[in-house]
């Protein structure tokens, strides 16, 4: 699959399986399950993952693979995940 943002203008076509990188604070043991709530609010299932730590130790990526139906049903959640508490950004 190819990687685009949601905001990117290349077209996507959907129904599409998307791969959410999440930074979030790696001392932050809750966020996942935070995550994962926001996700099954959503109404969504998802594949997780355990991603890097950074080389410092501060920061650790969380992977969040989603079928999504629409792209706004894709933008929506971005949104969502993005306000959850320990996240610094999404990709």
């Amino acid at each position: 699959m190819k990687n685009v943002s949601a905001s990117s203008n290349e077209e996507l076509h959907f129904p599409v399986e998307w791969c959410y990188r999440i930074v979030v604070a790696a001392a932050d043991d809750a966020v996942a399950a935070r995550l994962g709530e926001v996700v099954e609010a959503f109404g969504k299932s998802a594949k997780w993952a355990d991603g890097l730590t950074s080389s410092g130790g501060k920061y650790r990526t969380i992977l969040c693979t989603v079928w999504f139906d629409s792209r706004q049903e894709l933008e929506d959640l971005s949104e969502r995940i993005a306000k959850v508490p320990g996240v610094k950004f999404a990709l």
